[in-house]
């Protein structure tokens, strides 16, 4: 998964959500990265996308950079 500029999203990255949430990518589904202590094959259900802890705490998955309607739902900070 790339964000809108075509660079690759990688774990550990730190990104904005759609909704103004700021977290870490912790898995990038696509790819089969993970961070250490999160065990992909515990998710790879999800099948693409990538995998973001808020910093509030929450576990979002993204599927894609832009939806239907044009709105960036990842970018990098």
């Amino acid at each position: 998964m790339n964000y809108v500029d075509g660079t690759e999203i990688d774990v550990g990255d730190r990104v904005v959500l759609d909704g103004g949430d700021v977290g870490t990518v912790v898995m990038c589904l696509d790819s089969e990265k993970s961070v250490p202590n999160f065990n992909l094959s515990e998710w790879s259900y999800l099948q693409s996308g990538v995998m973001v802890q808020t910093d509030a705490g929450a576990l979002v998955q993204v599927r894609k950079t832009v939806n239907s309607k044009g709105s960036v739902m990842i970018d990098k900070m």
